[in-house]
């Protein structure tokens, strides 16, 4: 177990000599800044740069950064062209000088000056007096007539063609500018007058557009469509059962919809919503109520089906499962008339309801009485052939012999005493019970798969459970109070015990320098006080100038609580008159601090005239006024 510090460690600049950094597989969660790991699956030494902050929400995690991360070496190579001075990065500390990077190319002849270009060849080449390039290649997308290369000072003009013009609109100067137009296209909107024609009027219709050949229009054709003289009209009907007959709508008649025959029972209406909307909708208003669903092979219920259409469905085939889980009592009856729930299976959840013939095997199957057995032995009475609880080999149970197959609810009687499986913790006599208390395959059994029910109803001896009677008599032992006769408890024992036919007589020795016994505690000096209970009980106090005290820091005198820059501290009167009373000076008395469980820790402590002060490095103030006691001697 670590040893706990609850305050700042000054080595006073001592030197920290063969220290291991806490090792950990993966970074913690917790942490304050500055505090160490050392993270054993990646191999680097981390500090916390981001503290835990449990008081965030959510809370903030601690972060921890590898120390001197960074790059070990730097490898590199001249490249095409390239040189420097300074190839060797290996183990370099503080600035690294990459030394100078130059081309390698050379002149074609004379010096390296802004007249010069850089050729493919790594060659600084001049260029030609006349211009600064040779030619470029010019040509149409298609290469219909072909390409041509344009040297320097020639030019290339752009002309426009059908319905495409062209405008330089920068020459004087880089970037030069040529702009591609698509000529304007001239439509004339012609003003008509709204047509509206009746029984017997014309209207023009466009019966054809014609294009050219860069896609603009050019000829449009009309012609001149008449109107019928008057209107006249008559149409179908029908429906999609065979009951139904078509009819014959003549012109000026009004075709009304209806749900069915009977609108009023069939559970759909409908309404004219505007001059042509007609809305129809399932209305269960308009439904007749049954009284009572009782023949479920022939009765339907209407349905929707996902996916489908509405579909009928017989009572008989919806199912119980198919329905939502309940959300309440379900009955089976009114209280009254009540009915059964018939072909249940067997449960097999803690939840599942158990059937009568289930609950019918559980009760015959709680206890079955197999028969008595001999415990010395293990053997089964009567059994043929011989068949054993257990078996012995030189007097110790013999996992290797054969015995019976034991399940939960088994019950056999001992009808020879012995030790159930050779076990001298387990005497059994005649009467005892054993029965299985859990299931064992045959040959596999142990005597902890079986509980022990002793009878007890033999007469009890010194050595021997059973029926008895204990007695508190006078001594006849010299050293006893109480008992006399039967074998006397010598060394450091404190009873004597005797029987007589089944009568227990106790004698508990007297306590004295060497010998443990009965005594009692009296006040010898003034020093400690003793008081005694009704049973028995002695409870001593100091009454005086003790030597030594456990005192709780519970800020209850003498101990005084207070927090200030993340240091709480307890204050300890040793004058109070519950520790050492007077004048007390704190510079004689040793401390020991320790957790309430009993584990030593580390903290501050000092001392003034009277005063011990234990102080604990707590930030967050959450140190607890049960968790830590402090052990005070007088030197």
């Amino acid at each position: 177990m670590a040893i706990n510090f609850f305050n700042q460690v000054d080595l006073n600049q001592n030197q920290l000599k063969q220290a291991a950094i806490n090792n950990v597989t993966s970074d913690p969660t917790s942490g304050v800044l500055g505090e160490l790991i050392y993270n054993t699956s990646d191999n680097s030494l981390k500090v916390c740069t981001t503290a835990y902050n449990p008081a965030t929400n959510p809370v903030t995690d601690a972060v921890y950064t590898a120390v001197g991360a960074g790059v070990d070496t730097i490898s590199a190579a001249e490249g095409t062209f390239v040189t420097f001075t300074n190839a060797d990065f290996v183990d370099e500390s503080g600035d690294v000088d990459f030394g100078s990077f130059d081309l390698s190319a050379t002149a074609v002849s004379g010096s390296i000056d802004n007249t010069k270009y850089l050729r493919g060849d790594n060659k600084w080449a001049e260029l030609p007096s006349s211009d600064n390039y040779q030619y470029w290649t010019f040509g149409s997308d298609n290469n219909v007539s072909g390409y041509a290369n344009v040297d320097s000072t020639e030019r290339v003009n752009f002309t426009g063609g059908n319905v495409i013009s062209t405008t330089a609109i920068t020459i004087n100067g880089s970037p030069f500018t040529l702009q591609i137009s698509h000529d304007n296209l001239t439509v004339t909107q012609a003003t008509g007058t709204a047509l509206d024609p009746g029984y017997g009027g014309t209207v023009d219709v466009v019966t054809s557009v014609t294009t050219t050949a860069q896609g603009h229009v050019d000829t449009i054709t009309t012609t001149e469509v008449e109107w019928p003289a008057a209107e006249s009209y008559d149409f179908k009907v029908d429906g999609d059962t065979g009951a139904s007959a078509p009819q014959t709508i003549d012109s000026g008649e009004t075709l009304q919809f209806n749900g069915s025959s009977s609108q009023d029972t069939a559970g759909i209406s409908i309404t004219a919503k505007a001059t042509d909307i007609l809305e129809f909708k399932l209305d269960g208003q308009l439904v007749d109520t049954a009284s009572s669903l009782d023949e479920p092979d022939s009765d339907f219920l209407m349905v929707f089906e996902a996916g489908t259409d509405n579909k009928k469905v017989l009572v008989s085939d919806i199912h119980i499962n198919e329905f939502g889980d309940a959300e309440g009592v379900v009955n089976m009856g009114d209280g009254t008339s009540n009915f059964q729930i018939k072909n249940m299976a067997d449960p097999t959840d803690d939840q599942d309801a158990v059937t009568k013939s289930y609950a019918d095997g559980l009760l015959s199957s709680a206890l079955q009485f197999k028969g008595t057995f001999n415990a010395a032995t293990g053997l089964i009475t009567g059994s043929s052939p011989a068949a054993y609880l257990y078996q012995l080999t030189g007097g110790s149970f013999d996992s290797s012999k054969a015995r019976v197959k034991v399940e939960v609810g088994d019950l056999y009687i001992v009808d020879t005493a012995g030790d159930f499986y050779a076990n001298t913790a387990t005497p059994l006599t005649p009467g005892d019970q054993v029965f299985g208390q859990k299931d064992a395959a045959a040959n596999s059994s142990v005597e902890s798969d079986w509980a022990v029910v002793q009878s007890d109803t033999d007469e009890a001896t010194y050595a021997a459970i059973g029926i008895g009677n204990v007695n508190a008599n006078n001594s006849g032992v010299t050293g006893y109070t109480g008992g006399n006769g039967g074998p006397s408890q010598s060394g450091t024992g404190i009873l004597d015990v005797a029987y007589t036919t089944g009568t227990a007589n106790l004698s508990i020795r007297n306590a004295s320098a060497t010998v443990t016994g009965v005594g009692k505690v009296v006040n010898s000096d003034g020093s400690i006080s003793v008081s005694y209970a009704s049973d028995g009980t002695a409870t001593l106090a100091v009454s005086g100038n003790s030597n030594g005290f456990r005192v709780a820091l519970n800020n209850t005198t003498p101990s005084t609580r207070g927090h200030s820059g993340g240091i709480t501290s307890y204050t300890i009167d040793v004058s109070d008159s519950s520790l050492y009373g007077g004048s007390q000076a704190a510079i004689d008395i040793k401390a020991e601090v320790m957790t309430a469980a009993g584990q030593t820790v580390y903290a501050d402590v000092t001392r003034n005239a009277s005063n011990l002060i234990i102080s604990f490095v707590d930030s967050s103030n959450t140190i607890a006024n049960t968790d830590y006691e402090v052990l005070i001697v007088r030197a």
